[in-house]
């Protein structure tokens, strides 16, 4: 959290920062219930968008579904490694 607050003070006034075109998925797991991973990707989401990241997915997980989205996770990640960094925004 703290590596994005600094990220997002940068990139703000920067015309053209480093982060764009750059995918990004964000992973929100929650402790407990889970019942707040959805709220974290929410926030998660606003946060990377204002990086200028291009967010690709924002997946809530937690102790009831992790196992679930496991192999969901390793081909998104496999994808995610193979994509191309496009030039422009």
């Amino acid at each position: 959290k703290v590596f994005l607050d600094r990220l997002r003070r940068v990139t703000a006034f920067n015309e053209k920062p480093l982060t764009t075109g750059i995918s990004a998925i964000g992973l929100c797991l929650a402790g407990g219930s889970g019942n707040f991973a959805v709220q974290a990707c929410l926030n998660l989401e606003a946060t990377l968008q204002m990086c200028r990241f291009d967010v690709v997915d924002m997946i809530p997980l937690s102790r009831q579904n992790y196992d679930f989205k496991l192999p969901v996770l390793r081909l998104t990640g496999e994808w995610l490694a193979a994509k191309p960094v496009s030039d422009t925004p």
